[in-house]
């Protein structure tokens, strides 16, 4: 028992419960104990397992563990994606900022070297280009 002990921490802890008529788990009457009849449901058992493994997916539970693991990376990738995502719509955003902007001032020297041009052209007269729409250059 001893050496029971030493390897298993629990058989302590448990220890007062063997054998005692009011513990379910270690109940155990030698005197109404059949081996035979629990011989005989042991292998009525296995003959239902071997019997329903013909029917049931035993790989299921490693199914359904490859799933939530399938699963639990996807959603990492969708995570990373919508990270990837809002950095590029910034980047489109500031690129298209910076775009008006040159627009705005290349369209600025345009109209002015257009506008002295027309008047060294024509002196007394005065020109120059304007946008349809500002706010789309």
């Amino acid at each position: 028992m001893n050496a029971l002990e030493k390897e298993n921490t629990w058989v302590t802890v448990e220890k007062q419960m063997f054998g005692n008529p009011e513990s379910f788990e270690y109940r155990f009457d030698p005197k109404t104990f059949n081996m035979i009849e629990k011989t005989r449901r042991f292998y009525k058992l296995k003959e239902e397992t071997a019997a329903m493994k013909k029917h049931v997916n035993v790989r299921v539970d490693n199914m359904a563990d490859q799933a939530e693991k399938d699963y639990t990376e996807l959603i990492k990738k969708k995570d990373r994606v919508m990270v990837d995502k809002e950095s590029i719509e910034k980047t489109i955003s500031e690129l298209d900022s910076l775009k008006n902007q040159t627009l705005m001032q290349t369209y600025l020297e345009v109209n002015n070297s257009f506008m002295k041009i027309f008047s060294t052209l024509l002196p007394g007269a005065m020109a120059t280009i304007d946008l349809e729409d500002i706010n789309n250059i």
